[in-house]
């Protein structure tokens, strides 16, 4: 059970500030969720498989195959607004 001292240790520890009206929700909203945390604990599990993924479905991935000629060296570079030998000079950002 989550009681003010608890929200005053939390809020203490997080460097934050709440108003009377403001804990007095925070309690009330963290006493629900474990509310639901309990209800969920009741719930028999042990015939349940464990689960890796959220689905049993494959994942469906395209082919990585390029499916028409690439830009050549050139092309690439002439389109750049600028460029040193074989390379694209970008701004620095850093």
């Amino acid at each position: 059970m989550i009681d003010e001292h608890t929200v005053e240790h939390l809020s203490n520890l997080c460097k934050l500030e709440f108003s009377e009206n403001e804990k007095t929700q925070i309690i009330e909203d963290l006493n629900n969720i474990l509310y639901f945390v309990d209800k969920i604990k009741e719930v028999d599990t042990s015939s349940v498989n464990p689960l890796i993924y959220l689905s049993d479905r494959n994942n469906v991935l395209a082919d990585n195959c390029v499916s028409k000629e690439a830009l050549k060296k050139e092309d690439a570079l002439n389109n750049s607004p600028s460029d040193n030998s074989d390379f694209f000079v970008v701004p620095k950002i850093m």
